[in-house]
């Protein structure tokens, strides 16, 4: 490298109505690889390599030392800040020399402890008084994993503040509006059982400690935190958001039930994020010269994973990836800026690491709303599929009521039958003792008709319930559905206990009441033996604001696992020949959605037990 002499117009004058500058481009360095230089050396040096206007070094290893003269042009004293604008810097040691004699040294950088700080900042921060026209050298000593930053910026005390002030101001803002989506999120995950949901908020949670760290919130809050572990934030939490990404992703294309064989990239990209935070934990805790190699894969991977992921999303035309595919495409743009300027290829601005930040903000934004949308579509689609569920109801308990009927048609026309032959045979050739068979077979005629009109009057009684809330008796609605299934219950040998008070009234729809008593005892009956004691027991008891519903059998429970999974759709523990696993899903929502109650199942020693909470 060409050796730069140390002139009188490398002097960084500052005149009094200079505010803000970067030193910069005043400002000489040299890279101690071994750590073989003092301060004294730097001062007296006059081969040092003068520095680009940005000041950034890129990914080099350290530490390096550079040298800046400073002089107040100016008949006032001066207040100034000097920070180093690369926030999270490891370590910094400044000398301020005043006609090479050591004046002050500083100790600066996010490992050193905050109470040895004079001046705590979210950047390498500190005060400098300079009398009119004063002048000083500054000496400083950088060492950082992998990227560097020589320079100062350097700004009037009150600006500071006040540059300060409105940061903080905003970024409080940019925090209010994570945490929104936090508790947004999380909220949404327990409404409605999207783990997309739970992903989105972890994954804004993992953001927002990303942003308090890359920013120097964190160290200057000074809240306790662990100084590797803050230093760890910001090195692990791209490969943290990446993989969150990745899952988001997995669940939101359904890439297991549908794409298969593009799970296999899925799983070796989140394996080789998984690898490189551990060998982030390794060298901030063994060796840290890993660091600088690791350093360029942390952007590389990052980047390749949203590269896959916008290619996921323009292949998979789920609804919403749209958006999904806006928020990774702002991201990607977001990333190689940043990165490019952090390794010195494109000139270095404070501004693109607020780039990042504000790419995360759009991203988090339009993953929920990209989510939101599939969530509405697919409440949609249940919505309309629970309005088919209640139409079928009625007539699928219809179809069962009358196929129980026709089990207690049998018998009685099948005596009517023979009465009417044994009369046709009569008038036919003993018409003399017409009278006599007629007596004899009328009142067997007549009890069959009165058995028959007694079916279709329970049928017309289950089937007459009006479309809003009644005051009915259940030990009444229930024992109407105990003699639609008479036929079938005692073909199974079943008995059916009830433990009701009789004068207990529920305000509520009876005949979707009733159709709940039916499905729960037809399928008890379809799970009996026929050689079996086979019982039913059905009580209601008070536990002050409620009405308990307790069903209870001895048919051996219910051998899914877990238990609750016997609620969902198309789910069902009789042979596919037997049942369509609606039945148990219908009662679910029959009893949430229209008695505005809950259902509770667990097996007991010799069958199942259901509970059926009413509100009084």
């Amino acid at each position: 490298m060409f050796p730069w002499m140390l002139f009188a117009s490398d002097i960084l004058m500052l005149k009094e109505d200079v505010k803000t500058v970067n030193s910069s481009s005043f400002t000489y360095f040299v890279q101690d690889k071994n750590s073989k230089l003092n301060a004294n050396d730097i001062l007296n040096s006059s081969t040092l390599q003068r520095s680009t206007k940005d000041g950034n070094q890129g990914n080099k290893q350290g530490p390096f030392w550079s040298k800046l003269k400073l002089k107040n042009d100016s008949n006032k004293s001066r207040t100034l800040i000097l920070y180093n604008p690369l926030a999270g810097t490891n370590y910094i040691d400044v000398y301020l020399y005043k006609k090479s004699i050591l004046k002050k040294s500083i100790l600066l950088g996010d490992m050193r402890e905050q109470k040895n700080r004079i001046f705590i900042n979210r950047f390498s921060a500190f005060e400098l008084l300079l009398a009119p026209n004063e002048q000083i050298t500054i000496i400083s000593k950088l060492d950082n994993f992998s990227l560097v930053y020589i320079g100062w910026i350097i700004k009037d005390s009150k600006v500071f503040i006040e540059d300060e002030s409105k940061f903080l101001t905003l970024f409080s803002l940019v925090a209010g509006i994570f945490i929104f989506f936090i508790l947004t999120s999380f909220v949404y995950y327990l409404f409605h059982k999207e783990i997309t949901y739970l992903i989105i908020s972890i994954y804004i949670i993992i953001s927002f400690l990303y942003q308090f760290s890359v920013q120097g919130i964190f160290y200057s809050l000074d809240i306790g935190i662990n100084l590797k572990f803050n230093t760890f934030i910001p090195w692990a939490g791209s490969q943290l958001g990446a993989i969150l990404l990745l899952l988001f992703s997995y669940y939101f294309f359904d890439m297991k039930e549908k794409y298969k064989k593009s799970t296999y990239v899925f799983n070796f990209l989140i394996f080789l994020n998984i690898l490189l935070i551990l060998a982030t934990i390794y060298a901030l805790l063994i060796e840290e010269k890993y660091f600088l190699p690791l350093t360029p894969l942390f952007g590389f991977l990052y980047t390749v994973t949203i590269l896959f992921m916008i290619t996921i999303g323009f292949y998979i035309k789920e609804i919403g990836y749209q958006y999904y595919i806006i928020g990774q495409v702002f991201m990607f743009f977001a990333l190689i800026i940043h990165g490019l300027a952090l390794f010195n290829i494109i000139e270095f601005h404070a501004f693109y690491r607020y780039i990042v930040t504000l790419s995360v903000l759009i991203d988090i934004i339009l993953l929920f709303l990209a989510q939101s949308l599939k969530t509405k579509r697919d409440l949609n689609k249940l919505y309309q599929a629970k309005i088919m569920l209640m139409e079928q109801s009625r007539f699928a308990s219809m179809g069962q009521a009358i196929g129980h009927i026709t089990h207690q048609w049998k018998h009685p026309l099948t005596l009517m039958g023979t009465s009417v032959s044994l009369l046709e045979t009569v008038l036919r050739h003993d018409k003399k003792n017409t009278i006599m068979h007629l007596e004899k077979e009328l009142p067997s005629m007549t009890h069959s008709i009165e058995h028959m009109k007694k079916t279709m009057i329970e049928l017309s009684n289950y089937y007459s319930g009006k479309l809003e809330r009644i005051a009915f008796s259940p030990r009444e609605t229930i024992n109407n559905s105990i003699a639609l299934l008479s036929a079938k219950s005692t073909l199974k040998n079943a008995k059916i206990t009830m433990d009701i008070p009789k004068d207990l009234e529920i305000i509520n729809y009876e005949h979707i009441f009733s159709n709940i008593i039916i499905v729960l005892i037809d399928n008890s009956l379809d799970a009996f033996n026929y050689q079996n004691d086979n019982q039913i027991h059905i009580s209601i008891i008070s536990d002050g604001k409620n009405n308990i519903l307790i069903y209870k059998d001895n048919a051996g429970g219910i051998k899914i696992e877990p238990i609750e999974k016997v609620f969902d759709y198309f789910v069902s523990s009789k042979g596919e020949s037997q049942g369509h696993g609606i039945g148990l899903a219908m009662v679910k929502m029959l009893v949430e959605e229209r008695l505005d109650g809950k259902i509770r199942v667990n097996n007991s020693e010799d069958g199942v037990v259901f509970e059926i909470f009413f509100k009084k």
